[in-house]
C-alpha cells in the first residue's frame, strides 16, 4: 500500500544557545541550522520509517528556500 501525503515543504529553522530565555530576556544563539521539514513533510518521513511506500505533493517556490 502506497500514503500520498499532501502537504508544505518548507526548512524547519533551529537555533542552538546555551540557556533557554527569562520572561523579557534575549539570549544570543550559538548556531542555526536547517533542516527539511513542514508538516506535510514530515508526516511523510514519518509514514516512510513506518514501512509505508509514499508519494508526497506539495509546492516549492523558486527562491533559496525552494532550492535549499
Amino acid at each position: 500500500m502506497t500514503v500520498l501525503a499532501f502537504g508544505s515543504l518548507n526548512p524547519d529553522l533551529v537555533a542552538y544557545a546555551k540557556n533557554l530565555p527569562s520572561l523579557g530576556q534575549t539570549v544570543t544563539g550559538e548556531k542555526l541550522l536547517g533542516f527539511p521539514g513542514g508538516k506535510g513533510l514530515n508526516q511523510a518521513i514519518a509514514a516512510k520509517q513506518s514501512g509505508w511506500e509514499v508519494l508526497m505533493v506539495g509546492a516549492l517556490g523558486r527562491d533559496s528556500e525552494g532550492d535549499f
